[in-house]
Formats: C-alpha cells, sequence, structure tokens
C-alpha cells in the first residue's frame, strides 16, 4: 500500500478513537472497512503499534471500558500530530477535489503567494535536520533588506501564524530562527 494510504488508516484510526470514547477493536475495524479498508486484525494492530512509534501518539486499551484511548499524557506530541492531521486531510481533500475536473479550481481561492514563498525549502531543511547535517544559507533581512550568509545546525522546523521558521544553532554558539521565506542557495553539507 502507498504510504499516502497507509496516512490515512492512522488518521481514520485516531478519528475514530477520538471522536467516540473507548472504542472497540472491532469499532475501529468497522470503521476502516467503512472507508475501503479492508485489513487483518494483525495489520490494524501493528498500524497503532506505528502510530505510537512514528508520531509518538500512545494508543491504549482500557480493560474496565472494553476499548481504546489516546494516552495524551504519554503522547509526546498530541498536538503537533492533531495540527498534522488536519493539514493531510486537507491537501487530501484538495487532490480528490482536483481530480473531479479542472472547473474544481474555480471554486477555490488562495491567500497568495506570501504563504507559500519559501516552501520548496522545507524538503532540503527537514532532510538536514533529520540526517544531523549543518547547512549554508542565505538570509534576507526583513528591515534591512541585507543579505547575510549562515552556517547552521539546524534542529527544528516550526510553523508559527501560517509561516515556517528554522530553528539551529548559528556558529555553534547561539541559536536563531530564520522564516524561511527568506531564505536563498540552501546547501546541506555533508558535515555532521
Amino acid at each position: 500500500m502507498s504510504a499516502q494510504g497507509t496516512i490515512k488508516r492512522y488518521i481514520l484510526i485516531i478519528e475514530r478513537i477520538a471522536s467516540i470514547g473507548f472504542p472497540s477493536f472491532q469499532v475501529i475495524k468497522g470503521h476502516l472497512s467503512d472507508h475501503g479498508f479492508e485489513i487483518s486484525e494483525r495489520t490494524l494492530q501493528r498500524n497503532i503499534e506505528q502510530i505510537g512509534y512514528e508520531f509518538g501518539i500512545e494508543i491504549k486499551y482500557d480493560r474496565t471500558q472494553n476499548g481504546y484511548y489516546v494516552d495524551k499524557e504519554e503522547s509526546i506530541n498530541y498536538d503537533v500530530f492533531m495540527k498534522f492531521l488536519k493539514i493531510v486531510t486537507t491537501a487530501h481533500l484538495l487532490t480528490e477535489s482536483l481530480k473531479d475536473g479542472k472547473n474544481t479550481m474555480n471554486y477555490i481561492s488562495f491567500e497568495g503567494d506570501g504563504d507559500l514563498k519559501g516552501i520548496d525549502n522545507l524538503k532540503p531543511l527537514l532532510f538536514a535536520i533529520k540526517n544531523h547535517r549543518k547547512i549554508l544559507f542565505t538570509h534576507e533581512n526583513f528591515e534591512t533588506g541585507k543579505r547575510k550568509n549562515y552556517q547552521m545546525k539546524p534542529y527544528m522546523l516550526r510553523e508559527y501564524q501560517s509561516r515556517w521558521y528554522i530553528v539551529g544553532l548559528v556558529d555553534g554558539a547561539e541559536f536563531r530562527t530564520f522564516g524561511i521565506d527568506r531564505i536563498e542557495s540552501i546547501e546541506v553539507l555533508t558535515e555532521t
């Protein structure tokens, strides 16, 4: 199955558990079946385990309630994951709508280019973070318009008020945050 199909299954599992208190294994499996996913019980169990392993969302079984729940205290990124699910669901909705025909774009209005500026920087930045690689880039100062080159050890991508930022150590000593819409000429170094 495709990665998109697997993510869709994860979304359906989380949705079912979050929407009704303590659904049984069979209720979750039925919910997946209603959405076109006929899977074995073992596959469902693996999916529940993978949600915990890959995303830090701990799904547990409560014997007194005879059902599953999300243990928010043990889940390290519950709110982040829920926001991720909203983004994925929106992207899936738009993708499916486009399959209905090119006229779909007549009914969708985007704010403009501002929110998407720098979005192409996400992939190399995420690669550098995950692989513990240093980066070189040119940054344009918002206030002065001056450009300056930086070398950074990137640690995290952060979305705030519909803008994306890279957070990391600059010159080995100072934590800095840069809007990725003001970054250009990114070079991922081999140095870790």
